[in-house]
């Protein structure tokens, strides 16, 4: 019985240091914090790279929608899913697309994200992939970038 409450305390203890470590993965991606997220991935954090925040969220799709470049390419070099998306909201491709990001959304496209990714959640973009986004933003240079790789599907 001992046992058995030792293993569920770890369990507890190894979900909430996974939950602390994507917070602190998110919140530097998004700030801008180059040395903070590359010492917290070097430290091993296995699954929180991806792990999503209330808002489905992970530390990638927050780089991609604030345009921090270096952030992405960090959070890629160490296994991020570019596909990553919850609930059909907007992948970090999209994101990147809306913002205008051409360096982050070249990185993507390199890193295996999905160009026809079609969202389908918040309403306001339902239907919508990052080229629709990107050309209704009037990013034209990312709107060709994402043809070009749809033209060689």
């Amino acid at each position: 019985m001992a046992a058995m409450a030792m293993a569920a305390c770890r369990t507890i203890l190894s979900r909430r240091e996974l939950d602390r470590r994507g917070s602190v993965i998110r919140y530097a991606a998004s700030n801008g914090r180059v040395g903070e997220l590359r010492a917290t991935l070097e430290a091993g954090v296995g699954r929180a790279i991806d792990q999503p925040d209330a808002a489905g969220m992970t530390a990638l799709m927050h780089a991609s929608a604030s345009g921090r470049t270096i952030c992405a390419d960090v959070l890629l070099e160490h296994g991020a899913d570019p596909n990553a998306a919850s609930d059909g909201r907007p992948s970090a491709l999209c994101l990147a697309a809306r913002r205008g990001d051409f360096g982050t959304c070249k990185r993507l496209l390199a890193a295996g994200a999905d160009v026809e990714y079609v969202m389908r959640s918040p309403s306001e973009v339902a239907g919508l992939t990052a080229l629709a986004l990107a050309e209704i933003a009037g990013h034209l240079a990312i709107a060709g970038l994402l043809e070009m790789e749809l033209r060689a599907l």
